[in-house]
């Protein structure tokens, strides 16, 4: 993997990056934020009320956990059914939907019957889950410049332990007066974030700009994306498999009696152990960002989930609450800082389509530079000025070089006299550009380039 190193700042502080940001972007970050903050809150409600609901239902512990897990399987789902509508509908059209779909079947959870209603719920609210974090994660990172990326896409994971936290408080105020039919019924108000989305949220101008698309699960094991598909998936069902196995069991360990192998905590307490953990949780994401955006993503990615490892032995070892209280914000850091990763990561290694309607591809120029916005309406006018509005720009395109500040680069024309130094840096799309002259689409592009952002 490429270290990702940050470029020279326009203005210093610790929100720089937040402030260099478009208006686009920014919007874009505050909507996938609030849309995960609030699925956490969904989603965590039931492992919240696990203890209560077992015994009102008949459940054993067993089923309780296949509960969970069916809920996971349909987030899985989700999350490739909705990266597939996302790429041919719009992230923001996903987003909306996943949002609705997640709010819905979570307040339908509180007028369940029985075992099987409730499973039934569980695994649309899991599919609406899954495709709020695909949306997400593709609507910010296509919004925001590389060298800001992981660090959008850690606050964005970042209110994951915003909606935990809250999650736990509503469980602690509604649980004990009104039931866990109760709690559930609270999930529907997140339906109402997609009001805003519809209003204030556009999609963003790399997706409206790349050609028209028929999303499809092969892309991503074709052109020899399958050795980097493969293992990526394994990675996060693996670290998926450990945080939810810790995570979902969590509260119910804590306030299950002790004859039963839990903690004995009242639900006012368990709920307070939980938030005290989501203030580690909510640094741990951040941090992620930052970190990872100066010294790379693996490097970061393998030290977190290391310290993870020991930390929750540590934890699930002790017995005495003060020392788990202390413990706990530790263990939330590390164990869950590296999902801020998946976004960033997954968006540098699979390319985006690029359309040039001029595009010459035996001398790699625009076939008739003078006219291309008389020709091509929609070709981008960069300047100075908007350059900034386009964050997927790659880094080495000069018109981004100057905006920031850098000056051309050795291997520009206008530096070396010769285009041919564009080959030997290494940048050119000679050979990259894949010709589509005689698809019977009425949008169609002449030419198209595949490009990582």
């Amino acid at each position: 993997m490429t270290t990702v190193h940050p470029l020279q700042a326009r203005r210093n502080g610790l929100l720089a990056w937040w402030r260099e940001g478009t208006p686009e972007g920014r919007r874009a970050l505050i909507a996938a934020a609030l849309g995960w903050m609030l699925d956490s809150f969904d989603v965590m409600l039931y492992a919240l009320v696990l203890s209560a609901l077992i015994p009102d239902l008949g459940m054993s512990k067993e089923t309780a956990g296949l509960l969970g897990s069916v809920t996971l399987l349909a987030a899985a789902a989700g999350g490739v059914l909705f990266g597939v509508i996302a790429d041919r509908f719009g992230r923001t059209r996903a987003l909306m939907a996943s949002v609705l779909i997640y709010s819905v079947f979570t307040a339908a959870c509180g007028l369940a019957q029985t075992v099987t209603q409730l499973a039934v719920f569980r695994i649309l609210l899991g599919i609406g889950m899954g495709g709020e974090w695909a949306s997400g994660a593709a609507l910010v990172s296509e919004t925001w410049a590389t060298e800001h990326r992981g660090k959008a896409l850690g606050f964005m994971q970042s209110a994951w332990a915003i909606g935990y936290a809250s999650a736990a408080l509503v469980t602690m105020i509604v649980l004990p007066r009104w039931g866990w039919r109760a709690v559930f019924l609270v999930g529907i108000l997140p339906a109402f974030l997609t009001l805003w989305v519809r209003a204030r949220v556009e999609e963003p101008s790399i997706w409206r700009n790349a050609p028209p698309r028929r999303g499809s699960i092969r892309a991503i094991f074709s052109g020899g994306l399958a050795r980097l598909t493969i293992p990526l998936t394994i990675m996060n069902a693996f670290t998926l498999f450990g945080w939810w196995g810790f995570n979902l069991w969590l509260p119910g360990y804590l306030s299950l009696p002790t004859s039963a192998g839990g903690m004995g905590f009242a639900s006012t307490t368990m709920s307070w152990f939980i938030i005290a953990m989501q203030v580690g949780m909510w640094f741990g994401y951040v941090t992620f960002g930052f970190v990872s955006d100066a010294f790379g993503r693996k490097r970061i990615y393998v030290i977190y989930t290391s310290t993870a490892a020991v930390l929750i032995l540590a934890y699930i070892s002790l017995r005495i609450p003060l020392a788990l209280l202390l413990l706990g914000p530790f263990v939330a850091f590390f164990a869950t800082g590296f999902f801020s990763g998946f976004g960033a990561v997954t968006a540098e290694i699979y390319p985006t389509t690029v359309v040039c309607h001029l595009f010459d591809a035996t001398s790699c120029r625009c076939s008739d530079y003078p006219n291309r916005h008389r020709l091509v309406p929609d070709c981008l006018k960069l300047d100075a000025a908007n350059v900034p509005q386009f964050s997927w720009l790659p880094k080495s395109c000069a018109y981004r070089r100057l905006a920031e500040g850098r000056g051309l680069a050795w291997w520009h024309p206008l530096v070396s006299g010769t285009p041919d130094t564009v080959v030997a840096a290494g940048i050119s799309v000679r050979g990259r550009t894949v010709s589509e002259d005689g698809v019977a689409t009425r949008a169609a592009p002449a030419n198209s380039v595949s490009m990582s952002l």
